[in-house]
């Protein structure tokens, strides 16, 4: 790409964004500097770029050397590897599969449910407010969407060379304002190689956004682990009950003298409480709501803790009610939060918690979305080799996953629009 191609557009966002910024926020500024940036690339690369099939295509030859080298290093490890990741894609496959199916439920009933699209915007920060997507801040996508399509393709490249299928090129592509990149390898020869290298090829991609999730995971908890402590639980105080007239607020921390660290904690205490004894509990101010990995049986899936204000601590005297479901005391919490304290930087943690989340967030949900059995997507391609393996006959194997994939494809948008319009 020549230096006029980037430095160009890069120059044109920044000019824009000055000028807009006089009359919109910065926010809405940069973003459409960013749209700006987009639309100037395509103009000064013109020449090496094409309109097709709905998207502009940049193909090079750059990046082969590279998957090259990084499959003839270690075939032996990468085949392995493919292997283990056909077995987790198909298992994903399932998954994602039964998922949009028993989502369909709660959505029909009007509840809260559904998928999003998680798209870039003028926001400074993540919001939900409209319908069916989430908006993240257009910069943190773009970081967020390099880290997650860069391997995604790469290890489809690499699958592809350790069994000496040919890539013809690689590039990047665009539709609307979404970029994504790709590895293009020689289909005819693919669609000849043995059933194993195809599916090691089609797992490849998903697999590796698994992989960085599961990367996130570790990083996160250990991190979690290493500046956080528990000091509480913060509860949801439920309606008509002693907390709720007692204005009960923030984390609690302490029942009759006896420190609250974990729900376990709260439950222990009350239970040995009798109905119409009164407790003295304590509570902390909170602060910030943050994701968190703590050790858990779901320990894949996180969860959030809220930040304990131990200087701004109160003491409430409440009566307890009669248990409705167990023996012991009623205080009328529903414990929601673990609430922590931080032996480091709260706000470096609180930065860079929010970040890995959103990593983790969009590389696991791009995993499992790409996963969905519908053709072209690598879950559809995926699930036409295990198929195969069952269907010998090649014009019903076609119809069965062409019924597959409208299926999904049904469930994929009754998810996605069903809940706007409920």
């Amino acid at each position: 790409m020549r230096w006029l191609t980037l430095l160009g557009p890069i120059v044109i966002s920044i000019v824009i964004s000055l000028a807009l910024n006089r009359f919109i926020s910065i926010e809405a500024a940069t973003f459409i500097g960013f749209v700006a940036f987009l639309a100037s690339v395509i103009y000064f690369d013109k020449k090496y770029i094409k309109f097709q099939g709905g998207v502009f295509i940049r193909r090079t030859k750059k990046g082969r050397d590279f998957i090259d080298n990084t499959a003839r290093k270690s075939p032996v490890f990468w085949r392995v590897l493919g292997n283990i990741g056909v077995v987790i894609c198909v298992i994903s496959m399932v998954m994602i599969f039964v998922y949009l199916l028993f989502q369909l439920q709660p959505v029909l009933a009007g509840e809260a449910g559904g998928i999003r699209l998680v798209l870039p915007g003028p926001t400074s920060a993540p919001t939900a407010d409209v319908p069916g997507t989430l908006l993240l801040p257009w910069w943190l996508w773009v970081f967020l969407i390099a880290i997650i399509i860069i391997p995604h393709e790469f290890a489809h490249g690499i699958m592809c060379r350790i069994d000496r299928v040919r890539i013809k090129s690689v590039g990047w592509i665009l539709f609307l304002i979404i970029p994504g990149a790709f590895v293009e390898p020689d289909e005819p020869q693919l669609k000849r190689m043995h059933w194993k290298t195809k599916m090691r090829v089609y797992a490849a991609g998903s697999f590796t956004n698994i992989l960085v999730s599961l990367v996130i995971v570790v990083v996160l908890m250990s991190t979690t682990l290493a500046l956080t402590a528990p000091v509480g639980v913060f509860a949801n105080v439920v309606k008509d009950t002693p907390a709720h007239q007692a204005n009960l607020t923030g984390a609690i921390i302490e029942i009759d003298g006896v420190p609250i660290r974990s729900e376990s904690d709260l439950v222990k205490v009350l239970s040995d409480k009798s109905p119409n004894q009164t407790v003295t509990v304590k509570t902390a101010g909170n602060n910030y709501v943050l994701p968190a990995f703590y050790p858990q049986p779901l320990f894949f899936i996180p969860k959030q803790i809220v930040t304990a204000d131990l200087s701004d601590v109160k003491e409430y005297r409440i009566t307890l009610q009669k248990h409705p479901d167990r023996e012991g005391g009623y205080l009328g919490v529903a414990p929601a939060l673990t609430a922590v304290s931080f032996n480091g930087n709260e706000q470096a943690y609180q930065s860079v918690s929010v970040m890995l989340f959103y990593v983790w967030l969009l590389s696991f949900g791009v995993g499992l979305a790409n996963m969905m059995p519908l053709k072209p997507l690598d879950g559809g391609l995926l699930f036409e080799e295990v198929a195969g393996r069952i269907v010998k006959n090649p014009k019903k194997l076609k119809k069965v996953v062409l019924v597959v994939s409208v299926i999904t494809l049904i469930l994929f948008l009754s998810n996605l629009i069903l809940p706007i319009l409920l």
